[in-house]
C-alpha cells in the first residue's frame, strides 16, 4: 500500500468495499503510506475486509480510528450512517508460518530476512498458486514458500539501472552487489542480489519470476534478465504498475 495505490486501484475499476483482505508484509513508510486512507474506507464502505500483517498491525489500525474518529463519524453523517454501527475490519497480527483461509484461497506465511519483521504470502486456489515475497534478503523459508509455485513476485532488490539512473544500483556482471547510483555498496542484509534472487527462485522451482520493489530510474532489462538467467532458467518478467500475470 505505497503510493499511488489508490488511484492504480480506481484505473482498474476496484473498489475498496470488494477487498476481502489487505495483508501487509512489513512495515516500513514506502509500503504503508497509504493504508490510512484505505483503512478509513474500508470502514466507511463496510465490507467484510480482514486486515492482516506482522507485530503493530492493530497498532496502526486502532491509531487511525482513534486519531480519525471525528472525520469518520463526520464522513457516516454525510452518507446517513451512524458512527455507532462503524463495521470496522477484522485485524490479525501473525509472525510468520501460520496458514489460513481467506475468501476460499488458502494463504501461507513465512518469516523473511528485512531490516524488520517481514512476512512473505503464498496463495494457493484451484490448483494454482502465487507467492508474494515482500521485502527481504535471501531467506531459506522463502524457497520451501515458493516450491513449485507458478508464480513467484519477489523483491528484486532494484534491479540493473542504467548508468546516471537516479537511485538505481549497479552490480557486475555476475549480479553482486556493486556500488549503486548513490553510492552506497552491499546490501545491508536489507534486499537481495540478483545472484541470490535467481537462486532463490530456482532452488524453489518457482514456474515465473515477477521482479519487484524497482526503485525510479532507467532499468537496463538486458543486463537484469542477463545475471539471473545465470542462475534461473524459468520465465523473467519486470513488473510495472497494472501488470497482469496470466497462469495457464
Amino acid at each position: 500500500m505505497g503510493n499511488g495505490t489508490q488511484a492504480k486501484l480506481q484505473d482498474l475499476g476496484f473498489n475498496v468495499r470488494q477487498l476481502s483482505g489487505v495483508l501487509i508484509t512489513h512495515h516500513h513508510i514506502d509500503h504503508n503510506e497509504e493504508f490510512i486512507p484505505v483503512y478509513m474506507g474500508v470502514c466507511l464502505a463496510g465490507g467484510k475486509t480482514e486486515v492482516i500483517g506482522p507485530p503493530g498491525t492493530r497498532m496502526l489500525s486502532d491509531f487511525t480510528l482513534k486519531f480519525y474518529a471525528e472525520d469518520i463519524a463526520y464522513r457516516l453523517k454525510r452518507r446517513g450512517g451512524d458512527v455507532a454501527k462503524l463495521n470496522t475490519p477484522f485485524v490479525s497480527e501473525i509472525n510468520g508460518g501460520e496458514t489460513f483461509t481467506l475468501d476460499q484461497i488458502k494463504v501461507t506465511t513465512a518469516k523473511v530476512n528485512h531490516s524488520i519483521h517481514t512476512l512473505a504470502y503464498r496463495f494457493d486456489v484451484d490448483g494454482k498458486s502465487i507467492v508474494i515475497s515482500g521485502d527481504t534478503a535471501y531467506s531459506e523459508s522463502l524457497i520451501e514458500l515458493a516450491r513449485g509455485a507458478d508464480v513467484l513476485v519477489i523483491d528484486s532488490g532494484g534491479a540493473i539501472g542504467r548508468k546516471g539512473g537516479a537511485g538505481v544500483r549497479q552490480e557486475d556482471r555476475q549480479g553482486n552487489r556493486a556500488v549503486d547510483a548513490v553510492g552506497r555498496s552491499g546490501n545491508q542484509g536489507a534486499h537481495s542480489t540478483m545472484r541470490e534472487v535467481g537462486e532463490m527462485a530456482e532452488k524453489g522451482g518457482a514456474k515465473k519470476l515477477v521482479l519487484t520493489h524497482i526503485v525510479p530510474g532507467e532499468v537496463d532489462k538486458a543486463a537484469t534478465l542477463a545475471a539471473l538467467s545465470k542462475y534461473y532458467s524459468g520465465e523473467v518478467i519486470i513488473a510495472h504498475d497494472g501488470l497482469k500475470v496470466i497462469i495457464p
